[in-house]
């Protein structure tokens, strides 16, 4: 693992992973906050899919980021999974 915090905290690619499999970036708890705020971490995935096209990542080995969101059919937080190239 890194020992920089900027690396750990925005960019997954400094994590270890296997050749040829995407990288994974899991954030966020399923609290009541994601009901009353919204989920910060979607509202970031574009800023983070440009981070990651500055840094030269590889296209063909996309991010797959997990992240809460709220369910209002279920009326609870759940982890939604979005890809980013």
């Amino acid at each position: 693992m890194c020992c920089c915090l900027w690396h750990q905290i925005f960019v997954p690619f400094c994590y270890s992973h296997a050749a040829g499999q995407p990288t994974r970036y899991t954030r966020g708890v399923t609290s009541p906050l994601v009901r009353q705020l919204g989920s910060g971490y979607a509202v970031t995935a574009p800023l983070r899919a440009a981070l990651y096209h500055h840094l030269g990542m590889d296209p063909s080995r996309p991010v797959i980021e997990s992240y809460p969101v709220w369910d209002n059919v279920e009326d609870e937080a759940r982890f939604v999974e979005a890809v980013s190239l």
